[in-house]
């Protein structure tokens, strides 16, 4: 049964009901047929009662806008739109418009086919396809290559309640989170043994492009399904999805054998941990989807000219079928493009985009790993990905895994605007992401601003001239009015909350490609030596760190929050020194900024090395013995064995120490020497001397997690294989993820007994004397290797994000066989341990062999990367060659 007229206008804006007042004229027809809204040409299809109704959507149709009165106001339209809108949506209109043609309804021609499909070449089944196909272009409704008549249809209603109101904006809830204009999902079904096998490499792919996909599973009959492979997908951070039960095209061939297969697929479902659904072949009847007990589904298509079941939703957003959410498919299937159209480009994905984010909808992709084993498919996936990657932050869309976006329009369903003193406020469950948004009248035509999640009130305007070339309809509703929508060129007012980086090195680059590929506007600042973060595609701006002391920079802060409207951004410290500033002037700074860092009470222990020795200890956690000396007589006077390291308790203010981050030293004199050195640079209680744990990269251990309160809500396990220098390391090269509940349990007591909250890294190292992992250091704030994270599922910059603002964190722990390198210094790393007999030519071949995730190169991003190039050849020759002794 269709809504009340008004409702469907409400629910797909989320605008007060009080702007969404329509009412039918006269007595709808008993007949259903296509009929035409406004001169663009919108195809409708339903009753209406004035004019007539066309058994199909052939031109010219009657066009109801014409009939549409208004009086006082409050339009009166001659149908009724939320019975239209559903017409669409639910397909009502098939077997009319596409002349009777459904496979699905012959079921002697599905079962044959089915049944032969697995024994039929390749090339055979291609060409039943076609032949089937055949004449496809001839359709003229749903709209071929994306049908955007829902959208039309909801925004001619806002223009009428605009024009007949007089009033110069309506305020809505704009359709996607943080004010983004468009969301785009990645999916894949796997159909067969082969696919299921790709997957890793799928992973892979996407990955290599910032973009996490759902994959559904079929669970019975076509290959095995194991809880390994399950869990190597959530590990990663995909998502799993049920794909259909058997895909064997009889999921609704009767009703009985549907609800005992819907029982199983539930059953299925909840063995995965999925929370959604897509048929095989995209059948479908939409009648019977309250057997499922799925959140989402994503069977429909929006146009369905290419599939064996035609029809299409007409919309580009999501919409509900009782309690299920409907995430429609709105791009044609890869299967369908390189196979039946027969395209070697992605030109037609390239134009649905732009169709898509123009009506700000929903791109959904289907791409098969089945298909994906043949060259072209690849190469065009891949083209996509690279598509899609380039264009993420310039046109501002989110990409989302269909889980997400099941979550958002679900909390976005049940927000409302809410009246104040001014203006409006959002109010529901995730209201903290959504923004206000206004439509408006400009020359006539439609457009949309997005503002804040709190703005000021609407205004009201004089009725248009009777003239106008786009409208011309009376104030008090003279009948035959003609009455016209066009669509303005889009020029969005954006207030969206961003980040500001300190610090621009690759540690900063990271940051800003996790955020910038999520349409986050990003702010650098940056330090003479360390620009490459800066050059990034996606930064928006960057300012230069100035010198001088704490206060000064503080006022820098502060003044650039008012100069560039940075009031509210979330500042992400990436090193030491702007860590401890950030801490120890927190309340100043959390009144214009997010902060990701606790203040200093809470960071301390962290930062002063000589606060961690002490945690430690209570916590009889064990670490290399340490001594912080009094003077010089106490250095002289120590027993200790050599080698011994000089290390800073504080490592903020820059000096060749903190910068080297230790001296290791092999005797007395040069102990005695080097801590003279120390002293000169930086006070004595601030100098600690270390024993050195022998041992390389294979003993080397970290534990890096974002936690709340000393919980982590995600985390990784590493082994830090290779890093520069390899005797004791300033950084490191080449970086793992691994398995070790040995290095999570002294973590995990360190952090609780601190009470931590924000990014840290807990580093050890196993000590082959007596085989137990030692604590070295804790890093609280952006690692250099944090990127890693992402490459097995848990991108740490984007949670944190997430976090500081209020928003949830799903729990997360990275798998292993993740793999990052920072290639411009792990490759002299690399030769001088090969020169050393240290590490063989093809144990090092052999690490580079597996896909990992580089610290600066990036397809998507290539200018960093191309910066660092003459700086891996002078570091090549800086540190090999005077190694060496060549000349």
């Amino acid at each position: 049964m269709a809504q009340p007229v008004n409702e469907k206008l409400v629910d797909y804006y989320r605008c007060p009901a009080e702007f969404a007042e329509f009412s039918v004229v006269g007595d709808l027809s008993q007949d259903s047929g296509y009929f035409q809204l406004g001169a663009s040409g919108v195809v409708c299809y339903g009753r209406s009662s004035s004019g007539s109704r066309a058994d199909l959507p052939l031109a010219p149709l009657y066009d109801t806008l014409a009939d549409v009165e208004i009086i006082g106001s409050v339009p009166r339209l001659p149908f009724d739109p939320a019975e239209v809108v559903e017409n669409l949506r639910l397909e009502r209109y098939v077997g009319v418009a596409d002349g009777g043609k459904k496979f699905a309804s012959h079921p002697w021609g599905r079962n044959t086919y089915y049944a032969f499909r697995n024994f039929l070449p390749a090339s055979w089944r291609r060409t039943i396809q076609k032949r089937y196909f055949r004449g496809w272009e001839k359709l003229i409704f749903p709209k071929w290559p994306v049908d955007r008549s829902v959208e039309w249809i909801m925004e001619t209603l806002m223009a009428l309640a605009l024009k007949a109101r007089g009033l110069e904006k309506i305020p809505f809830i704009w359709f996607w989170p943080d004010g983004l204009q468009s969301c785009v999902i990645v999916t894949h079904d796997v159909e067969t043994l082969s696919g299921r096998d790709s997957c890793s490499a799928l992973m892979d792919l996407d990955d290599s492009f910032g973009i996490k996909s759902s994959f559904q599973i079929i669970p019975e009959g076509r290959y095995p399904v194991s809880e390994e492979l399950l869990n190597s997908i959530r590990r990663r951070g995909f998502e799993i999805n049920v794909h259909d039960y058997n895909h064997d095209g009889r999921l609704y061939a009767g009703r009985g054998q549907f609800l005992r297969r819907a029982q199983r697929i539930n059953e299925f479902a909840r063995s995965f941990g999925a929370t959604g659904f897509r048929s095989g072949s995209l059948y479908r009847n939409l009648d019977w989807y309250d057997a499922f007990e799925f959140s989402y589904d994503m069977s429909v298509p929006n146009v369905a000219h290419l599939e064996v079941q035609r029809g299409g939703c007409c919309t580009v957003m999501p919409y509900f079928i009782g309690r299920i959410l409907e995430l429609p498919l709105t791009t044609t299937q890869d299967y369908s493009l390189f196979y039946i159209l027969g395209k070697n480009s992605i030109e037609t994905w390239r134009t649905q985009i732009d169709l898509i984010i123009e009506k700000h909808g929903l791109a959904s992709f289907n791409v098969h790993p089945d298909y994906l084993v043949e060259r072209k498919a690849l190469q065009g996936y891949t083209n996509l990905l690279q598509y899609l990657s380039g264009i993420r932050s310039e046109r501002r869309f989110w990409m989302a895994v269909p889980r997400e976006v099941d979550r958002w329009w679900r909390q976005r369903s049940e927000m409302r605007l809410v009246k104040q003193e001014n203006g409006w406020r959002i109010e529901g469950n995730g209201s903290e992401r959504a923004r206000i948004a206004y439509a408006s009248l400009s020359d006539n035509r439609l457009v949309y601003s997005v503002g804040r999640a709190t703005e000021t009130g609407i205004a009201k305007r004089a009725p248009a001239e009777a003239d106008s070339p786009f409208y011309a309809i009376e104030v008090e509703g003279l009948r035959n009015a003609r009455c016209e929508v066009s669509r303005a060129p889009q020029s969005h007012i954006y207030h969206q909350i961003g980040a500001l980086i300190t610090g621009a090195d690759y540690r900063g680059l990271g940051v800003v490609r996790s955020l910038g590929r999520r349409g986050i506007p990003v702010c650098v600042l940056k330090r003479p030596g360390h620009r490459i973060a800066a050059v990034s595609k996606y930064v928006r701006s960057s300012e230069v760190w100035p010198p001088g002391d704490e206060a000064q920079r503080v006022d820098f802060l502060l003044d650039l929050a008012e100069r560039k409207a940075l009031k509210g951004w979330v500042l992400i410290p990436t090193d030491d020194e702007a860590v401890g500033l950030v801490a120890r002037h927190h309340d100043i700074l959390a009144k214009e900024f997010c902060l990701t860092v606790p203040k200093w009470e809470k960071l301390s222990w962290g930062c002063d090395k000589r606060q961690l020795n002490k945690l430690a200890r209570e916590l009889k956690v064990d670490q290399p013995w340490t001594v912080c000396p009094r003077d010089r007589e106490e250095v002289a006077q120590l027993q200790c064995s050599f080698p011994v390291i000089i290390k800073p308790a504080l490592r903020e203010a820059y000096n060749p120490l903190t910068a080297a981050k230790a001296w290791p030293v092999v005797d007395r004199p040069s102990l005695i020497a080097r801590y003279d050195e120390a002293r000169s640079m930086m006070a004595p209680e601030l100098i600690m001397i270390q024993e050195v744990i022998p041992g390389w990269g294979e003993a080397q251990f970290s534990y890096a997690a974002l936690c709340q309160d000393g919980r982590p809500l995600a985390s990784v396990v590493a082994r830090r294989t290779r890093q520069y220098p390899m005797d004791f390391g300033r950084f490191s090269t080449y970086v793992e993820t691994i398995d070790d509940p040995g290095v999570v349990q002294p973590s995990l007591r360190l952090l609780e007994a601190a009470r931590y909250t924000g990014l840290v890294e807990v580093e050890f190292k196993r000590d082959p004397r007596d085989g137990r992992l030692k604590l070295l250091d804790v890093n609280p704030r952006v690692w250099g290797w944090h990127t890693l994270g992402s490459r097995v599922g848990v991108d740490f910059s984007y949670l944190l994000w997430r976090m500081v603002r209020g928003e949830a964190v799903p729990e997360l722990h990275g798998g292993p066989g993740g793999r990052w390198i920072r290639m411009n210094t792990d490759f002299p790393v690399a030769v001088m341990e090969i020169m050393r007999g240290r590490l063989s030519l093809g144990d090092y071949l052999r690490s580079l062999g597996q896909p990992f995730e580089p610290a600066v190169f990036a397809t998507d991003d290539p200018i960093p990367g191309l910066l660092e190039m003459p700086r891996l050849i002078y570091l090549f020759f800086r540190r090999l060659l005077p190694w060496s002794g060549w000349s």
